[in-house]
């Protein structure tokens, strides 16, 4: 694993199950890969295309739709491990878990492969941005380039891994794309506080109830391994809170 992949390593089971019934909610397609030798360097690329069909916490289990021929269920199930890949509304997930073996799932042929360890959750640096909720407000304090002893407090609107959009007052600072905002302290409900440092990229003027209001669009600038990890864990918490919603309940884990 590169140093650049680590930041995005997660090992907390709460959130590995958020993410793989995320992937199973969604229908997503698995790239499913066998590693026959341990040095995984001499394996082939072969590989098959499969589905998630039950996340099974207190099994610690995840079941997906069986090899689509026999040559290929033989070379799953006598692998040393098995690597997994797939993609979820632009955000690719992937990871490596022990040995593979046949089973039944309603009644059809099926796969159960052990719960990971870890995953590698990647958000594509074109992916989308996550709205924050208006009931919980996030707030970023920051000093501007050309004030820098007085430090502001913006509401962060939207939010990703890579970026924030967020949007204030023209009247106490007038943004410029291409400045850097250093020192940003973000405050995320549920997951902690960010420092970091953002460039910003864009900026608009709207108008909001009869208010002038300015929309900054902000990529952060190389941001330290803990602060991708608790900006990774905020986005799970609000996809959680977003999947309960639609389930309509909330989501308990099985197993810590």
């Amino acid at each position: 694993m590169n140093q650049n992949e680590e930041r995005f390593r997660i090992t907390s089971p709460v959130e590995i199950l958020s993410a793989l019934r995320d992937a199973q909610a969604q229908g997503a397609l698995l790239t499913l890969r066998a590693s026959v030798h341990r040095d995984t360097s001499r394996d082939t690329n072969d590989a098959t295309i499969t589905t998630l069909l039950e996340v099974d916490a207190a099994e610690k289990l995840l079941v997906l739709n069986a090899c689509a021929d026999a040559e290929m269920t033989a070379k799953v199930t006598s692998a040393h491990s098995v690597t997994v890949e797939t993609e979820v509304r632009r955000i690719r997930i992937h990871f490596d878990t022990g040995r593979a073996a046949a089973m039944t799932h309603e009644g059809r042929p099926a796969l159960g492969i052990p719960l990971p360890e870890y995953i590698l959750r990647i958000q594509r640096r074109d992916a989308y941005r996550i709205d924050t909720p208006p009931n919980e407000i996030v707030n970023c304090r920051f000093a501007p380039p050309a004030l820098p002893r007085k430090v502001l407090t913006w509401r962060v609107a939207e939010f990703s891994v890579q970026g924030m959009r967020i949007i204030g007052d023209p009247e106490q600072w007038q943004a410029q794309a291409g400045k850097i905002l250093k020192d940003c302290r973000i405050d995320l409900p549920d997951a902690g506080v960010v420092f970091c440092s953002a460039n910003v990229v864009r900026v608009m003027e709207d108008t909001q109830a009869g208010k002038r209001r300015l929309l900054i669009g902000c990529e952060f600038v190389q941001p330290t391994g803990s602060a991708g990890t608790l900006m990774q864990k905020y986005i799970l918490e609000l996809e959680r809170k977003r999947l309960a919603h639609l389930h309509g309940n909330a989501f308990t884990p099985a197993y810590s």
